[in-house]
């Protein structure tokens, strides 16, 4: 059994306490968040409620092999003290992505190097997740030779309707994606990546962007198909993209068209609780412990 600390970041929900609990090789020995109530976790969350005897709200670094969440204030020193502790940090930006122990989290690129010894992930954020699965297939075969635009729907950080009007995210927000993984795939890649944002109330999150690949749709399909064959987590639907289609699942939905134009259309969505959440870190927890993909789900 693994024996699991975890550490709420701020607006987490139940879920990953959920898919912990009922995880099969996981013995969660504490949950401690700000203002945690006396009782613990069970009492922060209804939904929860009657799931599990009760769990200590006590951090307790020394009786764990795995940490998951924000804080990185006792991790080297929890890292140095149990040669088969592991981390998930639940923040990318606590830890520097290029520390040598600190692998970014998307686990279907980095799925090798989180399971051959890796000690440290990093959860991504949304942008990231998004721009990743839908563009990956495309820096594998050197077809990332153009700008990328278009528009990512995100789930809004103020719990509002969708805010009018849309912003242009910044060139940082790509960074990691840029850097440290289509550049890796596509050593050329040096297109600018220009999209625009709507923020939402719902956790639906979906990218729709353009790139200019003159290719057959179906040498595109095939490409992606062959990309992401031993991905369990990935699905190409017969019809139009639907909240419905990923809502409650660790799955990426991705669909593949032309515009008037004949430029490739790339859509990919998931739901951001738990493919840029909860599910994320079941997945990467199962690759660093060397359990199989779907563990827990």
């Amino acid at each position: 059994m693994i024996k699991t600390g975890l550490q709420l970041p701020a607006g987490s929900g139940p879920e990953i306490v959920r898919l912990l609990l009922r995880h099969p090789d996981v013995d969660l020995r504490w949950v401690s968040a700000n203002a945690m109530p006396p009782e613990g976790v069970t009492a922060l969350f209804d939904a929860i409620q009657g799931e599990s005897t009760p769990i200590s709200p006590v951090p307790d670094f020394e009786n764990i092999d795995l940490y998951i969440g924000p804080d990185t204030a006792a991790l080297d020193r929890f890292l140095g003290q149990n040669v088969r502790a592991k981390a998930i940090l639940t923040n990318m930006m606590m830890r520097p992505v290029d520390a040598s122990d600190g692998v970014p989290g998307v686990c279907e690129f980095n799925r090798k190097a989180l399971v051959r010894g890796a000690r440290v992930a990093l959860q991504p954020d949304i942008t990231t997740l998004l721009g990743a699965l839908a563009l990956m297939p495309l820096a594998k075969n050197l077809l990332l030779n153009t700008p990328v635009t278009g528009t990512m729907l995100l789930p809004g950080r103020t719990g509002t309707s969708i805010r009018v009007p849309a912003a242009t995210l910044p060139p940082l927000d790509f960074k990691v994606l840029r850097e440290n993984i289509l550049a890796h795939l596509q050593q050329s890649f040096s297109a600018p990546i220009e999209i625009t944002s709507v923020e939402h109330s719902d956790t639906f999150a979906c990218a729709i962007l353009t790139i200019d690949v003159r290719m057959a749709l179906d040498q595109i399909r095939r490409i992606y198909t062959e990309f992401y064959a031993d991905h369990r987590h990935i699905f190409f639907p017969t019809r139009t993209i639907t909240r419905e289609m990923v809502t409650g699942t660790n799955k990426t939905a991705i669909s593949l068209g032309h515009d008037g134009l004949g430029r490739l259309i790339v859509t990919a969505a998931f739901d951001s609780r738990y493919k840029a959440g909860a599910g994320n870190v079941i997945h990467m927890l199962n690759l660093l412990f060397g359990l199989d993909e779907l563990t827990g789900f």
